[in-house]
């Protein structure tokens, strides 16, 4: 097996809003919306980059039993500046995605609810 030339490092848990909503009605609950921004702010033109990823799970109306606002960020490198850009919309928000998944999961289940499971998102059509 041999290491990618695309790299990540120090990937950092940046910012965590959990609320649960007391106003909520479980006949308006219709499944969760899962709102995704990507951020990109290059430091080295072609070769390295810092990338945060935010997700909103659900908002503050009665249509959800809470809400998340999670931001994830890690350092980008790459040694073949042809293809950066393109791995840093697409595999870099996705690398950073699996970070969330463990932390929602347990927030929501220390909550009292079920385990929330993020799904698999596809980073290619944004």
């Amino acid at each position: 097996m041999k290491e990618s030339f695309f790299q990540f490092s120090d990937p950092q848990l940046v910012k965590l809003n959990f609320q649960i909503n007391e106003d909520f009605d479980e006949q308006l609950f219709t499944g969760f919306s899962i709102e995704s921004e990507v951020h990109i702010g290059i430091i080295e033109q072609g070769k390295e980059a810092l990338v945060s990823l935010q997700l909103m799970i659900g908002n503050s109306s009665a249509n959800y039993p809470f809400q998340i606002l999670i931001v994830m960020s890690g350092n980008f490198t790459c040694d073949k500046e042809d293809y950066f850009d393109k791995l840093l919309n697409t595999n870099a928000p996705a690398l950073l995605l699996s970070y969330t998944r463990p932390i929602i999961s347990l927030i929501t289940a220390q909550a009292g609810y079920p385990s929330f499971h993020l799904p698999f998102m596809n980073f290619t059509e944004s």
